[in-house]
């Protein structure tokens, strides 16, 4: 897998039917200092740990947690598939 920024990501997760990535975008736009949008990243997790601070979201840490969650164990169950 190539390394993506965290739009392409969110743009892929869109595609795969997440019901969250609107929430994501938002929340990333309203970081003050927020990452640089052109910064790739190796995993769908890295991104979505990576772009805002789920403590501040409207949703909180344990909303995004469970999402991180659901897409590590996804990235990790496709590393053991040959």
């Amino acid at each position: 897998m190539r390394n993506k920024t965290a739009e392409q990501w969110l743009e892929k997760a869109r595609k795969d039917g997440a019901d969250w990535v609107d929430k994501a975008i938002e929340n990333i736009a309203k970081q003050p200092n927020y990452r640089d949008r052109k910064k790739n990243y190796p995993l769908q997790s890295v991104a979505i740990w990576s772009e805002f601070d789920w403590r501040d979201s409207p949703q909180g840490h344990n909303y995004w947690i469970k999402i991180y969650d659901g897409i590590f164990e996804s990235e990790k169950s496709k590393k053991r598939t040959p």
